[in-house]
């Protein structure tokens, strides 16, 4: 994960699951020394908040993983669109996906086009891509601003989340 930022790729699941655990673990840390300290300090990160206010903390980083993991999946998918698209390939998603590229030009959707394509093309992965698409309305949530009441299953944190981008890409893209 050296050089994280400035670097001009995009990040994989793994990259963006260890940024988060590791963030996970220093604020986890500097609360465990904050409590163990004799007498807290006014510049003490946690210094005022009450447990509700601890959790809501956390919460939020989980959320931003979330947001994170899913649009880094949303990423590579979108990439291998273009590639399939610009690389003329034979099989028949790729195909599909060229007459999509005619047709909507540069306002592929994601669910619609993309995930659609491969559900149809590959039948094994169906169950990895219904998850992708369940949690998909945890991000539109997230990324739109939380405004409105959510209507997903309960349950979603970054450990769910980070296991649905893995099973989705072990899925699509199984390691050679």
């Amino acid at each position: 994960m050296n050089g994280l930022f400035g670097q001009n790729r995009i990040l994989t699941i793994a990259d963006v699951s260890q940024l988060h655990e590791k963030i996970h673990l220093a604020i986890n840390s500097q609360l465990r020394q904050e409590r163990a300290a004799q007498c807290p300090q006014a510049d003490a990160i946690f210094f005022g908040m009450t447990p509700g206010e601890v959790d809501a903390l956390f919460l939020r980083i989980d959320q931003m993983a979330m947001l994170d993991l899913l649009s880094t999946v949303e990423a590579h998918l979108r990439m291998d669109f273009q590639n399939r698209v610009r690389e003329k390939r034979k099989d028949a998603l790729s195909r599909q996906f060229r007459s999509v590229a005619k047709r909507r030009h540069h306002r592929i959707r994601l669910k619609e086009d993309i995930l659609a394509g491969w559900s149809e093309h590959y039948q094994g992965s169906k169950v990895s891509i219904n998850d992708f698409n369940a949690a998909l309305k945890v991000r539109d949530w997230l990324a739109h601003g939380r405004y409105w009441v959510p209507k997903f299953q309960p349950g979603y944190n970054r450990i769910v989340v980070r296991d649905i981008c893995n099973n989705l890409a072990q899925a699509l893209f199984p390691p050679s």
